[in-house]
């Protein structure tokens, strides 16, 4: 999508879905680097880096994003990735029904620096939203199916 000059990553619903792509993994013995890359959402290095790499505007309606911790949702364009860094992990403190809890991501950050091209993979697969935008995505998709 270009907004003023910007050539923003348009967000589409995944041709395979969370639940077909997990069944594939789990046959291949792979659910948990599944699992991972979906988990990667919750850590803030890969929100700082979709924020920026988007210039700080949302695809979908193309306004302002509110920085990259509240109000916005990752979303995945494409579920047919797998984190190649299981064994690196830190713990992130997320909101979950108004309290903070904690849980363990893949390390992005150590990820994105060792592994440049593996991390690319897993950021093209991902974009930014305001929280609304991503619910309306998500409701247009389950209207044309």
């Amino acid at each position: 999508m270009d907004y003023h000059g910007l050539n923003l990553t348009t967000p589409t619903i995944p041709e395979v879905g969370f639940s077909e792509a997990r069944k594939s993994y789990e046959l291949q013995k792979r659910e948990e680097a599944f699992m991972n890359f979906n988990r990667c959402t919750r850590n803030r290095f890969i929100r700082e880096r979709l924020y920026y790499r988007q210039y700080g505007i949302c695809p979908y309606c193309g306004k302002q994003l509110p920085y990259y911790i509240q109000g916005v949702c990752v979303h995945h364009i494409n579920y047919l990735r797998c984190c190649c860094i299981p064994n690196e992990k830190i713990k992130v403190n997320i909101p979950h029904n108004g309290n903070r809890c904690s849980e363990t991501v893949p390390n992005c950050e150590w990820c994105f620096f060792r592994f440049p091209n593996e991390a690319a993979e897993c950021l093209k697969r991902l974009v930014l939203l305001h929280s609304e935008c991503h619910k309306m995505l998500h409701a247009q998709g389950r209207d044309n199916k």
